[in-house]
Parts: C-alpha cells; sequence; structure tokens
C-alpha cells in the first residue's frame, strides 16, 4: 500500500503547529516576567525610599544618655560643632573627628569655639585617614580599640545616620552605639522647585548607597580592617575636660567631602 503523500503532509503541518503553539506561549510568558521584574525592583525601592525618608524625621534627636566618647563624621561644621557642645556638656569624655580635609589645620577647627584650644588641648583627637563612611567606621575602630571604648555616640547628617550606623555596627559589634543625627540649618539656595529637586537628589543618592551598605552588610557582617594612608589620629594630649567652656555659633564649613545639607 503507498502512502498517500498530500495525507503525510497535513499531519507534518499539523504536528508542527501543535509544536509552536507552547514556544509562543513561552516566549510571551518570558517577556511578562521580564518586564515585571524590573517593575517590582523599581516598586520596592520607591516604597523603600519612602519609608527610608519618612523615618529620619525633621527635628535633632537629643542625647538622653552619657557615653565613654563621641564620633563624629565630618561633612559639615554643624556636625562638628554639636559634637562639640556634647562634648562640653559632658554626655562624653573624649571625641574623634572623622574625615577631616588634610588641608584643614588645627587653629581652623578651634575656631568652632570661643576658646577651642582648650577642648583641642586635652580632649579631642583627629583622623585624617577617612574619605568616605566605611574609612570613617575603620578609624573609629582603630581609636576605640586603643582608648578600650565600650560606648560611643554617633553624631553626623540625620540622612546619613542609617548608613553610618551600619558601617560602624560591622566595625564595632561589641560597641554600644548612641545616634545623634543632625539636621542642617543651612538653607539651600534657590527657588522651592530648584531646592525640593537638590533634596530629592541629595536623598535619592544617600538611600541608593544605604541599601548598597545593607545588602554588604548581609554578605560581610565583619569589616574588614585596611591600612591607613595617612596619619590617622593627630596627637593629642590627654587631659580632664575643661568646665564652663562656651560653645560659638555654627561658622565655617570644614567638610571632606562636598556634601549638600538638606533644609529642615
Amino acid at each position: 500500500m503507498t502512502p498517500d503523500p498530500i495525507h503525510d503532509v497535513e499531519e507534518l503541518s499539523s504536528s508542527y503547529s501543535c509544536k509552536k503553539v507552547p514556544n509562543a506561549r513561552s516566549i510571551r510568558s518570558l517577556r511578562t516576567t521580564m518586564l515585571a521584574i524590573p517593575m517590582c525592583i523599581f516598586g520596592a525601592f520607591f516604597i523603600g525610599f519612602i519609608i527610608f525618608t519618612s523615618s529620619l524625621g525633621s527635628k535633632d534627636a537629643v542625647a538622653v544618655q552619657k557615653a565613654d566618647a563621641i564620633v563624629v563624621f565630618t561633612g559639615g561644621s554643624d556636625r562638628i560643632s554639636d559634637a562639640i557642645e556634647l562634648l562640653a556638656s559632658g554626655y562624653g569624655n573624649r571625641l574623634l573627628i572623622s574625615g577631616v580635609n588634610l588641608s584643614t589645620s588645627i587653629e581652623r577647627l578651634s575656631k568652632l569655639t570661643q576658646r577651642g584650644s582648650n577642648f583641642f588641648n586635652c580632649c579631642i583627637d583627629i583622623d585624617y585617614a577617612a574619605r568616605n563612611t566605611v574609612e570613617n567606621a575603620i578609624e573609629t575602630r582603630r581609636w576605640v580599640d586603643e582608648r578600650n571604648i565600650k560606648s560611643l555616640i554617633v553624631v553626623t547628617s540625620n540622612y546619613h545616620m542609617p548608613r553610618a550606623m551600619i558601617e560602624l555596627q560591622r566595625a564595632l559589634p561589641d560597641v554600644k552605639l548612641i545616634a545623634h543625627p543632625i539636621v542642617s540649618d543651612r538653607p539651600l539656595t534657590g527657588d522651592i522647585f530648584a531646592r525640593s529637586f537638590t533634596s530629592a537628589k541629595i536623598m535619592a543618592t544617600e538611600y541608593t548607597k544605604f541599601v548598597i551598605s545593607y545588602a554588604r552588610s548581609l554578605i560581610f557582617p565583619k569589616l574588614v580592617m585596611t591600612a591607613s594612608t595617612h596619619p590617622v589620629v593627630y596627637p593629642m594630649p590627654t587631659g580632664s575636660l575643661p568646665k564652663n567652656i562656651p560653645v560659638s555659633s555654627r561658622t565655617i564649613d570644614i567638610s571632606s567631602r562636598n556634601e549638600k545639607s538638606l533644609p529642615q
């Protein structure tokens, strides 16, 4: 019996069509998945950003408990002047200013207080090595270990505080950390739209860095110590804190990193 060519062609065509239908559906499903994944990531990022910004608050926190010492991460003179105020008020016995630019002199730093030399001669150390938040944490760890510090008040901007605390927790898991976030009193320039755009840009950048730091802390819970390339701490003599030394208003910007401050 001879085969029917027409019948065989129809069977082959039908079989080929049946095989193509699942492939077409799989392609559509894959395309939908590929579109859904970035949308979900963007949605999660946006929701996290809203939670991040709303959790910062609009007012400075008050350090309600004392600690062995205080550390301030540079980025604006308001951070440093507030940290010196905490030192003057007896909240800590010693202060580390971390991340000071190499071109910033002790004389310039001392101008933040009316009698700044009294503080710098007894109770303030300066870290010239750190150039970012991770290095801030590394140099703070060295300083803490040298002085056997068990509790530490952390001073930095409110929007920088979450990332700073993550890196310090990685570096100092056995030290009690007390956050003292600062809201800058320096207004941004420009009209309301320019200020809003600048604020949003700063916050988005900081939130992105926070997410990266958080993810890194999950993968590497402990911060790896690295060698310093600059003098770590300016050698200050030890001594007791002078009493009743007035602290001046916020006057100069001595940031080691070119950060912009957010309005209250």
